[in-house]
């Protein structure tokens, strides 16, 4: 028995050491389930917002996202997507570049 568990202990250990054997490089998220279906409103928010590029990206995301929710809580993103409303677009499309060189410089002042 023991044997077995210094084996799996050492298998874990090589997993964490390389995590592309793991299949990723990201983490595992670990979200409570009011951050859960905030994220997935975000995300749908996300879609709709002028930036260029965005909306597929987001919507992807909310895709793999959905599949890992729990129904309790697919069903909560659901009711607060039919219960809102998205608002007009009133700009035209954003390079997404433009926000991210405003945010440096104001970081940077």
């Amino acid at each position: 028995m023991r044997e077995t568990s210094a084996r799996l202990l050492r298998l874990l250990s090589l997993l964490q050491a390389r995590p592309d054997w793991a299949g990723a490089a990201l983490p595992p998220l670990l979200l409570d389930d009011d951050e859960a279906v905030a994220v997935a409103v975000s995300l749908r928010t996300a879609a709709s917002q002028p930036v260029t590029g965005i909306a597929e990206t987001s919507l992807r995301a909310l895709a793999k996202l959905e599949q890992v929710l729990p129904a309790r809580l697919r069903d909560a993103a659901a009711a607060l997507r039919q219960a809102t409303v998205a608002l007009p677009r009133t700009v035209a499309a954003v390079d997404p570049d433009l926000p991210t060189a405003l945010a440096r410089a104001c970081r940077g002042r």
